[in-house]
């Protein structure tokens, strides 16, 4: 709470400049993450004018976009944690999952 006081006014530091286990990601995550989203665009797609995947497969798109960051951060050796066996597992169980009790 200090450090949110303290950047009232302020540009506040990087999440990296204040945990020095982390590491900064360049724009090569940013352009795997464009290309592993556009490798999930069908001719068909593109032939009706879409640029990204349908709305109804954002799930899927999103997990096989982590995948696809994932592989090329642990092959690059700047993962914090040692490299799963199975990956695509590894994302599902990262995921947030809302989960909502019937009101009525």
């Amino acid at each position: 709470m200090e450090l949110l006081v303290s950047c009232v006014g302020k540009t506040p530091p990087s999440p990296a400049a204040l945990d020095p286990t982390r590491r900064r990601l360049g724009l090569w995550c940013l352009f795997t993450a464009a290309r592993a989203i556009a490798g999930q665009v069908t001719q068909a797609e593109l032939g009706s004018g879409l640029l990204y995947p349908p709305q109804g497969t954002i799930v899927q798109t999103e997990i096989a976009t982590a995948v696809r960051v994932c592989e090329v951060i642990f092959d690059r050796g700047l993962a914090g944690v040692e490299r799963p066996a199975d990956i695509r597992a590894f994302v599902q169980a990262q995921l947030y999952t809302p989960e909502y009790r019937d009101t009525i």
